[in-house]
């Protein structure tokens, strides 16, 4: 959630005939506006994920397709005509980060986060491709769906790895390209 760039606060010529107190002010007032939506839409997403099976898949299956549909923004460049703003990217980042508050501060659930959630392309619906010109490299070889695993991936608790690894690939969407 960002500012609207017609706020006439923050306009060039308005911002340089403002007392620095002024601005501030202002400035205080716009983040705490942007904490309460943000929070907002915190709670709206939490409260789809804890509404039942289907709300929860309805809801990952967005966040699925806004990472699929943003493979550009990485990009040294991103093409606006084709990427989603870097605002949206962000709030997506922000709101994934929110759902793994609860698992990633419990230590105990730690070893829920299993990795092989990112070499099966059937779990994963395509965000961590191994194959074509959006590929993502990987730390060790692997032609495709769980190869070089022995074991399928067979997750104990499904939605803890899955949040957590499309977490991190839309951090890889969002703020990495902002650094």
């Amino acid at each position: 959630i960002s500012t609207p760039k017609t706020n006439p606060a923050f306009s060039p010529t308005n911002i340089l005939r403002q007392s620095l107190s002024s601005v501030e002010q202002t400035s205080n007032q716009q983040r705490q506006q942007l904490r309460i939506y943000q929070g907002a839409c915190n709670q709206l997403v939490m409260s789809f994920v804890k509404a039942g099976p289907q709300a929860r898949q309805k809801v990952m299956q967005w966040l699925v397709d806004c990472m699929l549909v943003n493979p550009g923004a990485t990009a040294m460049r991103p093409d606006t005509s084709k990427v989603s703003s870097s605002a949206m990217l962000l709030n997506t980042s922000i709101v994934l980060l929110k759902l793994c508050e609860p698992f990633v501060l419990d230590e105990k659930k730690h070893h829920l986060i299993d990795p092989g959630f990112v070499s099966s392309a059937k779990d994963n619906h395509g965000v961590f491709p191994t194959r074509g010109d959006d590929s993502l490299p990987r730390l060790g070889e692997s032609d495709g769906d769980n190869v070089g695993n022995s074991v399928p991936y067979a997750p104990k608790n499904a939605f803890i790895p899955q949040c957590f690894f499309y977490t991190a690939r839309s951090l890889a969407l969002a703020i990495v390209p902002m650094l």
